[in-house]
């Protein structure tokens, strides 16, 4: 960190849990707490309909994971979308961010990893919550709060192989756990149809044809959605993955995937064992091994108004490779009842958006940095000189 950037604000993250949603302004009822309503602004792009069949995969008849190498995914931060840029024009909010970055802050207090989110305030006093474009912020943690969590060189120099790579580094096994979870939100629904694909109002705002030969957009809708918490107008993209159809009726979808890279290393829970007959002891084992991620992605699917959110169970087909993967089984859980079993309330949630906020609101316009201390649990807000976490292009590094 340079020696211009000075500490605004500094927090301990077990202080997020205490932050509570209270409003003068427009609410709706969950389980006895307020959450701000929430208004739909856009649907933009489409989405395919969830096979059921993954519903009913077991341990015995487990499908191999595909590589949909011909899928798109577009996580585009808040100040590169064309349609929040529009909004913010348009004066539809004073707030702005995506649904990851809004759920990895809603998270923030189960974290163990460093992370940072940028944060711009114009004159006009619109807020913008970012990332940076070199982080590491879309990738998936593996056993982040495990008791023993993956560590970065479990194999030393002198034991090292020639020629073998570890592949159970946080990092490597952050690109498989990401790689897993985008190919099984797409295996996981019924080939494409007239009949069965949901079109939105509006395409894909990310997807181009020139650009995308021989690619497709993934079955994403982009929902774009207005929360009013009084001072705070927040817009937010959410994302929903598809849609379920069952006796007559509709409901939207996400998709994610837990995965098992060595049962020995993460739990000591074997899927293939336990997964059909103990499915709860597993869940628990993730539960207590994977609290952060699987708060994120209750909390993106409570953002987006899903109505149904799917777990996938992918294990690895050889603990000592990590591209070949088995579909083991599949759920289906409310996002209102699994928060509760996370312990997440949605009070709460809203809440830590909230209190950052409003540490924003009180600042003059500026850069800022919100960083967790890679050391302790604690967070530090950051003003910093304008410029900092600007890309240079290949054009300037070219003179």
């Amino acid at each position: 960190m340079g020696a211009e950037w000075r500490v605004v604000e500094e927090f301990d993250l077990s202080s997020l849990t205490k932050c509570t949603y209270k409003t003068e302004g427009t609410t709706r009822r969950l389980a006895g707490s307020e959450v701000p309503a929430a208004e739909d602004l856009l649907m933009c792009g489409f989405l395919d309909e969830v096979n059921d069949s993954y519903d009913r995969v077991t341990c015995k008849s487990g499908k191999p994971l595909k590589v949909m190498s011909n899928r798109e995914f577009y996580p585009v931060s808040t100040t590169d979308d064309p349609v929040i840029e529009r909004f913010a024009v348009e004066d539809k909010g004073n707030v702005f961010a995506t649904d990851a970055i809004l759920a990895h802050l809603m998270s923030a207090a189960r974290s163990v990893y460093p992370w940072d989110i940028v944060v711009q305030k114009l004159p006009d006093g619109k807020i913008f919550f970012d990332k940076r474009d070199d982080s590491q912020f879309d990738f998936l943690t593996v056993s982040e709060t495990s008791n023993d969590p993956p560590k970065k060189d479990d194999i030393n120099d002198d034991e090292a192989q020639p020629g073998k790579e570890n592949i159970n580094t946080p990092e490597r096994l952050s690109l498989e756990a990401t790689t897993i979870n985008q190919n099984f939100s797409q295996q996981i629904l019924k080939p494409k149809s007239s009949s069965t694909r949901m079109n939105m109002a509006h395409p894909n705002p990310f997807f181009d044809d020139e650009d995308s030969e021989g690619m497709e957009p993934s079955s994403t809708a982009f929902r774009y959605r207005k929360f009013d918490m009084d001072s705070i107008q927040l817009v937010c993209r959410t994302e929903l993955h598809g849609v379920v159809r069952k006796r007559g009726t509709e409901q939207y979808c996400t998709t994610f995937a837990l995965n098992e890279w060595d049962s020995k290393q993460s739990g000591g829970i074997d899927w293939r064992a336990k997964i059909d007959s103990q499915r709860g002891a597993v869940l628990a084992t993730e539960l207590k091994n994977n609290s952060c991620k699987l708060a994120k992605w209750t909390a993106l699917s409570l953002l987006s108004g899903a109505e149904v959110m799917k777990l996938g169970y992918v294990s690895r087909v050889n603990k000592g490779s990590a591209f070949e993967h088995t579909i083991l089984g599949c759920q289906s859980v409310k996002p209102s009842e699994f928060a509760k079993q996370l312990f997440l309330d949605e009070n709460n949630l809203f809440g830590v958006i909230k209190y950052l906020v409003e540490i924003f609101q009180k600042q003059p316009p500026g850069t800022f940095s919100i960083v967790r201390d890679p050391n302790k649990a604690v967070c530090r807000v950051y003003s910093v000189p304008a410029g900092t976490f600007d890309v240079e292009s290949d054009d300037d590094d070219e003179q």
